[in-house]
């Protein structure tokens, strides 16, 4: 093989995994120049939880956006944020002055955006600092209007609509104006671009086309209007794809209309609901939501037919983002739902405690997206190499002396752990002693299980999975076992062998007295508050690591470990009957040293 040969094959080699790591970066709102909605990278077919989430002090209806390992999105708190892809932790953010309802566009280290008081920001996509600003009037507010124009960038273009009637074509190094189109109505709609023709709709009533190098208008299209919204406003953005521009209107329609002449090829009217949301379409389908309808659609871009519709219990704003075979979108009922993207079936959704107006953006096997309550989420599917979490809760068990035990099921369980019955729980500690997946068990009630003790059908199961690294958190009063009367089958006394032989501690030198307790140094490490009024200490000395000590000096929270990492083994840290005033302290001694 000749060295040019060999050159040129490492070039190309090198070529296809720049492009490939290029798949996973979405810059742009809809996620492409023809906005689409369609996103080459891998979806979450099945949800496995929740990823990270991080909170502003403002809904967000901002659409987020991935660039170069960063996330992008702007919040009704005034702010344009930057979080770390993987950790969801801030980079910066950008003070804009007014709520940032665009969807930011990032090229060549710069990142584009508008906000609601009018203007058009271009910061440093590193740094956050203000490389100029494009100041704007607004020609009018509008209800409802939750909406700002997202910025297009495109060969040496930076194109925006605006609140003053124009679209606008800016050099995105100076933010000097190349063109301007004056239409007669804000613009909301996000221009997009395919061709050589830009596209964008107004609230005047009319979907432009224009040249994208001049801003001469090739044609437009005036909506049919309805009663209560007679100019046919727009605040969906145009998606174009094989020659065709779809696009939805106030007036109860979707439109589609051919891209070269603006004919009009068909309408499908959504029966009085707003068309608010941007379409997607991929391979010859359209998807769309609609608002008072409370649906998402599927239609055959040909004929105009509806192929599926799902409903659900609340309108859907948001804008569907196609990945593989499945569709993502948010609704005003608060949830985010996955659906199947040939049946319409929901594959499934999760709920945030907002509505949701932001679109969703999916890479690399994960879900973003803001909520009106504040937070902007990451969700992703089931993962071989996450740590397993689980709660321990079964309604079948008769003694229970922790009161808190539904409260820590239902926190916990809203976190993403799974929730265990005794035959699930057995099956549970199985699975991880055979593939020694980090993991932990949270006892929300405070009894072992007949079948895990010694004289149980897998009475060493419990110490394989310990033993193995495993982790288990008790709460209430140390690990009880209970004598089980042989006429009735009901507990009747505490068995103080049965925990000496499962965990390797004398119950007789347990002191059920209530004690100030205060958190040890590990303690304060591991999650756990100064101090709380706790019992059930025991000696020091049995115990590998305190967490917590009363005031005679005994282990009050502990760690006993049994030859797993750091964070491994048996945790006690409540003592008490009441429930535990700050979950979250639970959460994080469950989580410490898990991987």
């Amino acid at each position: 093989m000749n060295k040019a040969f060999i050159w040129i094959f490492v070039l190309l080699i090198g070529f296809a995994s720049i492009q490939l790591a290029m798949a996973k970066d979405f810059p742009m709102f809809r996620g492409n120049p023809q906005h689409t909605g369609v996103y080459d990278t891998k979806g979450v077919r099945e949800l496995g939880g929740l990823k990270w989430k991080f909170q502003t002090q403002g809904p967000i209806r901002s659409s987020p956006v991935v660039a170069d390992g960063i996330l992008y999105f702007g919040s009704g708190d005034n702010y344009l944020y930057a979080l770390n892809l993987e950790s969801g932790k801030p980079a910066w953010k950008f003070d804009a002055g007014s709520a940032v309802q665009s969807t930011p566009a990032v090229s060549d280290n710069m990142v584009f955006f508008a906000a609601r008081g009018g203007g058009l920001f271009a910061v440093n996509a590193k740094t956050g600092s203000l490389k100029w600003k494009r100041e704007t009037t607004i020609l009018q507010k509008e209800i409802y209007d939750l909406y700002v124009s997202s910025p297009l960038i495109h060969e040496g273009f930076v194109y925006f609509g605006s609140p003053d009637g124009n679209l606008y074509a800016l050099d995105p190094t100076t933010g000097a104006t190349k063109w301007a189109l004056k239409t007669g109505g804000l613009i909301c709609s996000s221009p997009a671009i395919d061709n050589g023709t830009i596209y964008v709709g107004s609230f005047d009533g009319n979907l432009y086309a224009a040249d994208a190098k001049t801003g001469a208008v090739k044609w437009k299209y005036k909506t049919e209007g309805s009663g209560q919204n007679p100019r046919g406003e727009m605040v969906s953005s145009p998606a174009v794809q094989g020659g065709i521009v779809t696009i939805g209107s106030r007036d109860a329609h979707l439109y589609t209309l051919d891209a070269q002449t603006g004919a009009l090829k068909w309408s499908f009217s959504h029966q009085g609901s707003w068309v608010i949301t941007s379409p997607a379409i991929l391979n010859g389908i359209i998807y769309a939501g609609s608002s008072d309808g409370k649906f998402v659609q599927a239609i055959d871009i040909s004929t105009g037919k509806e192929i599926w519709r799902t409903s659900r219990d609340g309108w859907f704003w948001s804008s569907p983002a196609v990945v593989e075979d499945t569709l993502y979108i948010g609704s005003g009922n608060q949830s985010l739902y996955a659906l199947d993207l040939n049946t319409g079936s929901e594959r499934w959704h999760f709920t945030t405690s907002g509505s949701i107006y932001s679109s969703p953006t999916v890479s690399d096997g994960v879900v973003y997206f803001g909520s009106d309550d504040g937070n902007l989420y990451a969700l992703e599917g089931p993962s071989t190499h996450a740590a397993k979490k689980a709660v321990f809760w079964d309604e079948r068990l008769i003694y229970k002396f922790f009161s808190g035990h539904q409260e820590v099921r239902d926190y916990l369980a809203g976190d993403g752990y799974k929730v265990l019955n005794v035959p699930e729980l057995s099956a549970f500690l199985k699975d991880r002693v055979a593939d020694k997946s980090p993991s932990v068990v949270v006892f929300a009630m405070d009894t072992v299980p007949f079948n895990l003790t010694v004289s149980g059908p897998n009475k060493d199961l419990i110490k394989q999975y310990l033993s193995g690294g495993g982790k288990i958190v008790w709460l209430g009063m140390p690990p009880t076992i209970f004598k089980k009367s042989p006429d009735s089958g009901q507990p009747y006394d505490y068995d103080k062998v049965n925990p000496n032989a499962l965990f390797g501690f004398n119950y007789d030198d347990v002191d059920g007295d209530s004690y100030t307790v205060k958190a040890t140094a590990d303690g304060k490490k591991w999650g756990l508050q100064n101090w709380w009024a706790g019992s059930w200490s025991m000696n020091p000395s049995s115990v590998t690591t305190v967490l917590g000590l009363d005031e005679k000096g005994r282990a009050a929270a502990w760690v006993k470990n049994y030859g797993g990492p750091e964070g491994t083994g048996l945790v006690f840290i409540w003592g008490n009957k009441e429930p535990i005033p700050d979950l979250s302290v639970v959460k994080k001694v469950a989580e410490y040293g898990l991987k």
